[in-house]
């Protein structure tokens, strides 16, 4: 009987200690066969990087936009991430309807009192990003991008340049669209 390769488990590949010693991996495969499939997908994943599997061209709102206007975005195309930038395209945060949800009533936008609902939306976007969000470069592998998403527990990463330019985004969708076309690729060959 072949064992279970937990390896294809969503999360770091590089968290896996039996991954980590060989020693202990081969208690992991009870076969060599399935263990150099394992390695070889392994690898292949890895390969696969942010600049192959990123939205090139992600709506953006700028940080000094209101609320009103990365509300009306996220509702007209149905996005969940919205990557704000500055005036250079600078990657500033990303906001996400979860942070739209810290909207509540009394109207407070984080712990101060903003007031009715209409001063709450004409508020800068700015005023909700919570710190720096998580970034990838655009050569980041497909472990790094798990890694990344399971740590700081989100569902996107924006894709900058080394600069800091924002050239494109990852939902944890896109990262699961390409995880599945290398796996039947890999499957197929």
């Amino acid at each position: 009987m072949t064992s279970y390769n937990h390896a294809f488990i969503p999360g770091s590949l590089r968290e896996i200690p039996e991954l980590q010693d060989p020693r202990r991996t081969s208690q992991v495969f009870e076969k060599d066969d399935d263990r150099k499939v394992g390695m070889k997908a392994r690898a292949s994943i890895a390969s696969i990087k942010a600049v192959d599997i990123m939205n090139p061209a992600p709506p953006t709102v700028r940080a000094s936009s209101k609320i009103r206007a990365a509300v009306d975005i996220l509702q007209s195309l149905e996005v969940r991430y919205l990557p704000v930038v500055d005036d250079d395209e600078t990657l500033v945060g990303l906001l996400s309807d979860r942070e739209l949800r810290t909207i509540r009533i009394p109207y407070f936008v984080g712990n101060e009192y903003v007031g009715s609902l209409q001063e709450a939306l004409s508020m800068n976007v700015a005023r909700l990003l919570l710190g720096v969000a998580p970034r990838v470069d655009i050569d980041a592998d497909t472990t790094d991008l798990m890694a990344l998403m399971a740590h700081h527990r989100v569902g996107a990463l924006p894709v900058t340049h080394k600069n800091g330019k924002l050239v494109g985004i990852i939902t944890y969708l896109d990262l699961c669209r390409g995880l599945s076309r290398e796996t039947a690729a890999f499957v197929a060959v």
